[in-house]
């Protein structure tokens, strides 16, 4: 089942707004050089609800009724996506969750053993998940960085899953610390085999991404008007189709830019410029996250851990998006290319 996000099935928007004109000019009408992905799905977790954004349907398609209830039965996380595969976890206790990889298509899927390397104890830490494909070894591999930020020294432990042999390893730490603001921040962005996060290092705070077929962190050059040593600015990354996005987060303000040519520094392109007072819509600025180029590529979805919003780079206009029959509120949304593809059957369970 394909899904064309364009024509998303919706009330009729809330709020419409004209921010303000921008600090630097924006993209004077921006299309993508390339087809949208069909079957790219929009998965939507609300507290009460975990629903796909889907056009061709009378309704959206709601999850939590009778699919996989393993796993949408218990409050879940979403941690990133690679080719039709979810990573995720699910809360069992107050303080125990386990994780998964899940094909909300075929229905499959496998627990993921828990990981021997602990926190260390009373030490103020993070940990951020990412889920990529390594080309070399042909396997899914899920990247597991926990990050330490006392007496001055940051630095972060580096473990990855091997799906072909159900294991963990570790592999060299690395003189970073992953931000957290929310799990928005903390979820790797997977785009051109590298996963993606934004990262503290000697005062400044950067881009980072992890080559899943080499093993290696390399730091992301950003677009030149970011100031990294600003550390009242909020990063965020997002992965719109195969392009990187990143996302400057001031006070009531946020800006996104997106590269055209990967690792090409001279090819950010300013995709929005919003102001909480430009805006009737009530955005949370700090967390609004690009998620995907809707139908028409001229717009775009976004989430600000509250709430849906489309925003018109042509008009510069943005709206509330209320999703019919389900709840105003979405804790957090995420995006997926449906696939068939399978789990290693050994270790796959299928409802």
């Amino acid at each position: 089942m394909g899904t064309c996000i364009g024509c998303l099935h919706m009330k009729k928007p809330k709020t419409i707004a004209q921010p303000t004109e921008p600090r630097l000019p924006l993209i004077k009408s921006f299309k993508l050089p390339t087809e949208l992905n069909k079957n790219l799905q929009v998965l939507c977790n609300s507290y009460s609800a975990l629903y796909l954004l889907d056009n061709e349907a009378s309704d959206h398609k709601d999850l939590l009724s009778d699919h996989t209830p393993e796993i949408t039965s218990r409050p879940i996380q979403f941690w990133g996506s690679c080719n039709g595969l979810l990573l995720v976890t699910t809360r069992r206790k107050e303080d125990l969750e386990d994780m998964y990889l899940w094909n909300p298509c075929t229905h499959e899927f496998m627990k993921i053993p828990y990981t021997k390397t602990s926190p260390k104890h009373n030490a103020d830490h993070q940990i951020a998940f990412g889920l990529g494909y390594n080309e070399v070894s042909k396997d899914y591999e899920i990247l597991r960085v926990l990050s330490y930020s006392a007496d001055k020294v940051y630095y972060s432990e580096v473990e990855v899953f091997s799906l072909r042999t159900n294991s963990w390893r570790r592999i060299e730490d690395i003189p970073y610390i992953v931000r957290s603001i929310n799990y928005m921040v903390k979820q790797g962005e997977l785009v051109n085999g590298a996963l993606h996060w934004a990262v503290y290092h000697s005062r400044a705070v950067l881009v980072i991404a992890y080559d899943v077929k080499d093993e290696k962190f390399t730091e992301v050059v950003l677009p030149a008007v970011y100031d990294k040593t600003d550390l009242s600015i909020s990063i965020h990354v997002a992965a719109l189709h195969e392009y990187l996005c990143v996302s400057f987060h001031y006070e009531n303000h946020a800006e996104a830019w997106i590269m055209m040519e990967y690792g090409m520094k001279d090819s950010w392109k300013k995709l929005y410029d919003i102001t909480e007072a430009s805006t009737t819509c009530r955005i949370d600025s700090e967390h609004l996250k690009p998620l995907c180029f809707m139908k028409e590529k001229s717009e775009i979805l976004l989430c600000d851990h509250t709430s849906l919003y489309v925003y018109d780079t042509e008009d510069r206009s943005l709206r509330g998006l209320i999703v019919e029959n389900h709840p105003e509120r979405v804790y957090q949304a995420t995006t997926y290319t449906e696939s068939t593809v399978r789990l290693h059957q050994e270790n796959t369970t299928e409802i």
